[in-house]
């Protein structure tokens, strides 16, 4: 299991990024981790040019990642394990979610 949000490139300020390798994971879609302890940080499509992805839990004082609230959902959830239990209330998708939340930032980021 993983927590992964979407934002503006420009949203998010990294300290200490002499610190990240990255790696090309596929044509188009490159990954930085921590040199240090290995650990997945943040992803890029060359297809997003104003997007990235990261993981929300790296955030200095449990802040808020800057996603559209409304639009959080839970993504995947046909291949989590049998025994999790999701409950929380937010929309659930078997496999991506719909593009709308991508477009919604992106036309946020147009602005």
């Amino acid at each position: 299991m993983a927590t992964g949000a979407v934002i503006e490139r420009t949203s998010l300020q990294i300290e200490g990024a002499g610190n990240l390798t990255t790696y090309l994971k596929s044509p188009g879609y490159r990954t930085q981790f921590c040199r240090t302890c290995g650990c997945p940080l943040f992803a890029y499509e060359d297809s997003e040019l104003k997007l990235m992805y990261f993981a929300p839990a790296t955030l200095d004082g449990g802040k808020h990642p800057g996603h559209p609230a409304d639009k959080e959902c839970h993504i995947y959830v046909g291949s989590k394990a049998e025994w999790e239990r999701i409950a929380d209330g937010l929309p659930q998708y078997v496999e991506s979610s719909p593009d709308e939340i991508v477009t919604a930032i992106q036309r946020g980021a147009a602005s």
